[in-house]
């Protein structure tokens, strides 16, 4: 079995014209900033350090958040989840929901990104496994009016890493009343920490796909292993998923993935390595029995679904193991 570990070299720059010493590379504001990054392919979401992918669930009602261990011997179980404390709740009366999982402040260690679709705020967690180190809302590098984006626009986060390639985490934004698709490029800076954006790029108006057409933006993932992130599209009508090859924001081609999903019955909720091969997967949430199960994909560009496993029974045996039947119960690895 193949273990990638993410392995990044930084490049850094300041005010001063590069390094200085063993001194951190400074804005002009005063703040420490990582201007680029050349990232090797790496494992997005191992919040205990065991090189493994892990799983972030979080429950609408409850607002609890809670993170299952993978286990590169036996795969995801379900007495080794984990909740945040309880002081982290997050119950989707405050307006907020959870968005994605990257490392976005670089330290090595996963993040979890929030939406509120009330206001339109969007801000990260920096987290160690689940304790919360600190929070910072997204800003932008100039004033906008469309930083915060509501749930009434249309805009919803449909998922995050790193699209152009400069070692820092991006948001994927789509919005389901006009179709369009943005990718909003970001920056960290550390001193004093903050995540910020750079720039708002749209795909080409072509390819824009409005909830009319039953087509979702479902996640983010390199799938055919040329070191771009990819996008994933589930219809929920005919049950079809797609995967856009992209370079950025350019859509390079797409291909289907080799079997359907029960039409109107599923919900695609990620796209992790479920069996740790270094290859991404599709997790899928059955509406009718409750149940996770996940598609082992391989073949050609990462679309041959190998096999059908379930992840996560509705219903278990353990009273002290998370009962995912609860529709409202949703995983963040998008």
């Amino acid at each position: 079995m193949k273990l990638q570990i993410g392995v990044s070299l930084w490049l850094l720059s300041s005010a001063t014209g590069g390094l200085s010493g063993c001194g951190d590379p400074l804005e002009a504001d005063g703040t420490e900033s990582v201007t680029g990054a050349v990232l090797l392919p790496g494992i997005r979401s191992d919040f205990n350090h065991d090189t493994v992918e892990d799983l972030v669930f979080h429950h609408d009602g409850t607002g609890n958040t809670a993170i299952l261990y993978g286990d590169v011997r036996t795969g995801f179980e379900g007495d080794l989840f984990n909740s945040l404390p309880s002081f982290l709740d997050v119950p989707d009366t405050t307006g907020w929901r959870g968005a994605g999982v990257s490392d976005f402040d670089l330290d090595r260690k996963p993040d979890i990104l929030w939406h509120n679709g009330v206001t339109g705020e969007t801000q990260v967690w920096f987290m160690d496994n689940i304790n919360r180190l600190g929070a910072t809302m997204l800003t932008a590098s100039n004033p906008v009016p469309d930083i915060n984006r509501t749930d009434i626009s249309g805009w919803r986060v449909a998922g995050s890493g790193d699209f152009n390639n400069d070692g820092v985490p991006d948001i994927l934004w789509h919005n389901g009343v006009t179709g369009a698709t943005d990718i909003w490029h970001m920056n960290v800076l550390n001193r004093p920490r903050r995540f910020r954006r750079i720039d708002a790029v749209s795909l080409k108006s072509s390819l824009n796909f409005w909830d009319g057409t039953n087509m979702r933006l479902v996640g983010t993932n390199d799938f055919n292993r040329d070191g771009k992130l990819d996008l994933v599209w589930h219809n929920v009508a005919t049950g079809k998923v797609t995967v856009w090859f992209m370079n950025d924001t350019t859509f390079i081609g797409s291909g289907a993935v080799s079997r359907t999903l029960p039409p109107g019955q599923a919900e695609v909720e990620a796209t992790e390595d479920c069996n740790f091969d270094g290859h991404p997967d599709i997790l899928w949430h059955n509406l009718e029995d409750g149940n996770y199960y996940r598609w082992i994909m391989d073949g050609r560009d990462g679309l041959e679904v190998q096999t059908r496993i379930v992840l996560l029974w509705a219903v278990s045996v353990e009273p002290s193991v998370l009962t995912i039947f609860d529709p409202r119960w949703h995983l963040l690895n998008n």
